[in-house]
């Protein structure tokens, strides 16, 4: 399947576990709401969850949305890439802007937006932009950016 520009991806958990290289509870995406070929768009509440690997004592701190919009990301280019796992390694984020401290404390479902801005797979580096926001109330909860290295090969 490679996504065309105006084509509308809706996933659920068990799906995007099958396109992530990821497993059991570290699939933190719970859907996919639309996808294109520029962006995609994916929900969760993962993020409430007391048993979520990436939680400390104190709560799931803001930093680990990170790996919320990595998955995205990965989600993408599987999506663009025929369902095939594991193309891409996370390299690199900045301008990383953390708007709360604990993600667990937003109480509604949170939405993950990444949106490709810069780079080609042939030049084997791309850049996305990302954005988490409470789906409640469109609270922005992290933005950021991350980099992207192409890989040949998957490993999931």
């Amino acid at each position: 399947m490679v996504l065309k520009s105006n084509e509308l991806i809706v996933l659920d958990k068990i799906a995007i576990a099958e396109r992530i290289p990821h497993a059991g509870e570290m699939v933190l995406l719970d859907s996919c709401v639309s996808s294109n070929s520029s962006s995609l768009t994916c929900t969760t509440s993962s993020h409430t969850d007391k048993t979520n690997p990436l939680r400390t004592e104190k709560g799931l701190l803001a930093s680990c949305g990170i790996e919320y919009a990595a998955q995205a990301v990965a989600l993408h280019l599987a999506l663009l890439n025929n369902n095939k796992s594991g193309q891409g390694l996370l390299v690199g984020c900045k301008n990383v802007v953390c708007k709360v401290r604990y993600l667990d404390l937003i109480d509604s479902e949170m939405s993950i937006k990444v949106k490709h801005i810069a780079g080609s797979e042939l030049l084997g580096m791309l850049q996305y932009s990302f954005l988490l926001t409470a789906t409640s109330d469109e609270q922005e909860l992290l933005t950021g950016e991350l980099s992207i290295l192409i890989t040949k090969e998957g490993h999931k």
